[in-house]
């Protein structure tokens, strides 16, 4: 009787993995499409500092930009909105774990270094995106690279913060040498 349990939990946590593992290449609209923004939630569960979450927060931001290329090349124009809404709350879940961060200075300015270049890109591929889509789709895109402004100019003020206090640390004493 126990091996049929455990044989039944194996094939379900199987089965699940598969659907999981099936559902990353889903996009706005796909019927794994939950599945994924679920293993996505439960991945932000996974322990790790703020820097860490923020990093993987903008993973999940990178892959809404890749969704909402993917939406545009294949000319689903209905899903670009709901695409464009998963990156704006991806971004700001990257944003508040960046800004969270901001205590634990070297990884803050790595993370917020990161964070300010991915969105130069974001808004890079989304101005591409925007010249060759639909006019009934350019609102979702341009609402997305305000997002993508908006994301980018809160990392340059974090970083320049992180900066900031780095410059207000106490040196080394006078007369001591830097290094061995």
């Amino acid at each position: 009787m126990v091996r049929i349990i455990v044989a039944i939990a194996l094939a379900l946590a199987a089965l699940g993995g598969g659907t999981a593992y099936a559902s990353q290449a889903s996009l706005p609209g796909d019927a794994l499409y939950p599945v994924k923004l679920g293993t996505e939630q439960m991945g932000m569960m996974l322990p790790g500092d703020d820097a860490a979450r923020a990093e993987r927060a903008l993973g999940f931001a990178d892959r809404r930009i890749e969704e909402i290329v993917a939406l545009a090349e294949e000319g689903r124009m209905e899903h670009l909105e709901r695409a464009r809404e998963r990156y704006e709350h991806a971004l700001n879940m990257t944003l508040a774990r960046m800004e969270q961060a901001t205590d634990q200075a070297l990884a803050a300015g790595n993370v917020t270094a990161r964070v300010a270049e991915a969105t130069w890109r974001h808004m890079e591929v989304l101005a591409r995106v925007y010249e060759e889509v639909p006019e009934q789709a350019k609102p979702a895109i341009a609402r997305a690279m305000e997002v993508s402004q908006r994301g980018h100019a809160a990392a340059l003020g974090a970083l320049e913060r992180v900066r900031l206090h780095r410059s207000q640390e106490p040196g080394l004493p006078e007369g001591v040498p830097a290094g061995p």
